[in-house]
């Protein structure tokens, strides 16, 4: 079945054994695994958006309030495939002393063993297109040595991973989650309610499972107004819910000025064989223990003529818009390493902000010189690179996700996210700063520029819409809200693959991950229902799938508030 709730006109009951909200990479992913597991299973999937990026949920659903800490606009897209319509793959991992052994922070522990998190992340490369950076960083580039360094790699091209969606997978799009309800009696959900944008037209969707996979501030939105309104109720766990809201600030503070040239491609970025990567330098990881610090890091952005400016960026846009003619480009250099030559080539719009508008004799003067460097594949030799910073936040319990008094267009009141910066999550970067000072100049190789720490306001806030916490992982409803099989802990069926989930959140992409918690979820379900030990299979009889015969653009009603027939349309 593919449903295009938009063109449903009256209100109608759906059941299914497994339904998953939300169509971004991780209900993708956990709805694929869990279809190749269990093949029997009627499994739904449902999106408030469509196709396109430009549907008009993907707008006018983003609007939140934030304090301190902007929330970009489009940091969340309505969209199937989710944000990796515009994601551009950039893949990278937790290591082990992410997810453990930091007792300095409120959180710093995972319930799931790195090496249990690595199987799946083998999985995720090997079905769903991300890129091995697993094994130990092996540079053998002199510079940087005595830090640590991370390797971050990705596709030149953004994945949709729209392209996952399988057609066996029953598909609602365009349907609005606006409500989750308790079942009589029972610590379950029995439904959710789904609304379109348009005709506000309301239906019910039962199943015995639930996976809630839709982005971080969503999940937490549609749990918090569930709670207000009374009509699904967590316990012990709920202190939990909203809290340890983290992101990763990044933005451009301070340069180096080396004292002769030095290659240095390394920690700018190159490109290959249609991959594009760099590597980060982050403090030395005992330094980071002694200080009790975070996993923060930098990476380096070359200072050439053309840099900021607007005409050379808006070409360069043009240029990534044009799949072919980066395919193209690739193939023309396919043997080569390809030299990154404005960080605006990365598709990181954040640089936006930043561009000057010259005249048009000096700008035409900068694309010029930029296209004779881009098509011959050289760079001027320059000295001076900017810091482009990434945070690692500290999970603190005061950072969360609350309801604003504002709502939204079903009725639901919007997010409202109260998230600041703390002393240590600034110090890290300072030290940062001050290792990489002291080592240039005890190796007599450069300067490094940088007032941070006598900055009034700090600099470094854009948003890398990264949004994590808010449903953390743990061991008990006494210090989480979900465990480590990703189950709300007083409930039977209701799961989270999400970000949310992450109890502390590195510095780094986060969407491998997720990916890997995605194939851990479809594991266990598919085992825990192979066993014969699931409580929902269990109980069938209350809340049957669809028949078999149901067929591809069918659906059924229920005839009760709790069906226990379903009459086919």
């Amino acid at each position: 079945m593919e449903l295009n709730y938009q063109l449903v006109k009256q209100s109608e009951s759906f059941t299914f054994d497994i339904c998953i909200m939300g169509a971004g990479a991780a209900g993708i992913i956990c709805a694929s695994e869990l279809r190749q597991k269990l093949p029997e299973l009627k499994i739904c999937l449902i999106d408030s958006g469509d196709f396109s990026i430009k549907n008009p949920h993907n707008h006018s659903l983003r609007k939140l309030e934030f304090s301190d800490l902007e929330i970009k606009k489009n940091s969340r897209e309505f969209t199937l495939g989710g944000a990796t319509n515009t994601w551009g793959g950039v893949t990278a991992s937790f290591e082990e002393f992410e997810t453990q052994g930091r007792p300095f922070l409120e959180r710093s522990d995972w319930v799931i063993p790195i090496d249990k998190l690595k199987t799946f992340y083998k999985t995720a490369i090997e079905k769903y297109a991300f890129i091995n950076t697993l094994e130990s960083h092996k540079s053998e580039h002199p510079m940087f040595s005595h830090f640590t360094r991370r390797p971050f790699k990705a596709y030149s091209d953004a994945i949709n991973y729209a392209k996952y969606l399988r057609n066996d997978i029953n598909l609602i799009y365009n349907a609005h989650i606006t409500g989750l309800h308790s079942a009589p009696m029972r610590h379950c959900v029995s439904h959710i309610e789904i609304e379109n944008i348009e005709s506000r037209v309301i239906s019910k969707v039962y199943a015995s499972r639930f996976i809630l996979a839709l982005g971080t501030i969503e999940t937490i939105k549609l749990l918090l107004n569930a709670q207000q309104k009374q009509t699904f109720v967590v316990k012990n766990e709920l202190k939990w819910l909203g809290r340890y809201f983290m992101n990763h600030p990044k933005g451009d503070y301070g340069s180096i000025e080396f004292h002769k040239y030095e290659e240095v491609n390394e920690f700018v970025g190159m490109g290959q064989h249609g991959l594009y990567q760099y590597t980060g330098i982050s403090l030395p990881l005992e330094k980071q223990r002694n200080l009790e610090l975070l996993n923060s890091y930098i990476r380096l952005e070359p200072v050439y003529s053309w840099r900021n400016d607007y005409l050379v960026a808006q070409f360069i846009n043009f240029l990534l818009e044009n799949k072919w003619v980066k395919k193209l480009f690739f193939r023309i250099y396919k043997n080569k390493k390809i030299n990154m030559l404005d960080y605006s080539e990365t598709g990181d719009s954040d640089q936006g902000q930043n561009l000057r508008k010259h005249s048009l004799m000096k700008s035409l003067k900068f694309l010029s010189l930029y296209l004779w460097h881009r098509l011959s594949n050289t760079k001027p030799k320059i000295t001076t690179y900017k810091l482009r910073n990434f945070l690692e936040m500290e999970p603190r319990y005061n950072n969360r996700v609350t309801l604003s008094e504002k709502q939204d267009k079903f009725g639901n009141q919007q997010a409202k996210i109260q998230c600041s910066l703390s002393e240590r999550d600034k110090n890290s970067v300072i030290e940062l700063h001050r290792a990489l000072r002291r080592y240039l100049e005890e190796n007599k190789l450069g300067v490094l520029y940088s007032q941070l720490d006598q900055e009034s306001q700090w600099p470094i806030a854009d948003d890398a819409s990264h949004h994590i916490g808010g449903t953390i992982m743990g061991a008990s409803a006494d210090d989480s809200f979900v465990d480590q099989n990703l189950r709300v802990h007083s409930q039977e069926n209701l799961y989270i693959c999400s970000s949310s989930v992450f109890p502390t959140s590195g510095s780094h992409n986060p969407t491998f991950t997720i990916a890997a918690l995605a194939c851990l979820l479809a594991e266990h379900i598919a085992e825990d229902l192979n066993s014969g030990t699931a409580a929902a299979s269990q109980n069938d009889h209350k809340n049957p799938s669809f028949n078999s015969q149901t067929r591809r653009g069918e659906n059924v009603a229920a005839q009760e508030e709790q069906p226990s027939e379903l009459v086919s349309h």
